[in-house]
């Protein structure tokens, strides 16, 4: 959290926003559900770039769907899953022959 905390900071958004994405991963993993919410909402409000912003969405759907707050989690996985197809289209496969 710290290492986040200093990127963004230091204005450095898109690796603050990756930061963010790796510790509210780890707050997932270890049930606090509170912190997996804030720290993704952190990591949006740095601009976080369309996948990115679609796994923190997601991380956050998880979190409600723990905590029981069913409305909210489908709107965080909604959400999730238009900011992931925005940076499947903003970032296409290549295609390998």
């Amino acid at each position: 959290m710290a290492l986040a905390e200093h990127v963004e900071i230091g204005g450095a958004s898109a690796w603050a926003a990756d930061a963010y994405l790796r510790v509210a991963d780890e707050a997932l993993r270890g049930g606090d559900l509170s912190a997996v919410i804030e720290r993704a909402d952190r990591g949006i409000g740095c601009g976080a770039a369309p996948d990115v912003a679609g796994r923190l969405r997601r991380a956050q759907a998880e979190a409600h769907i723990w905590r029981g707050d069913l409305s909210l989690a489908l709107d965080r996985g909604l959400e999730a899953i238009e900011r992931l197809e925005a940076g499947a289209r903003a970032c296409p496969r290549r295609r390998w022959r």
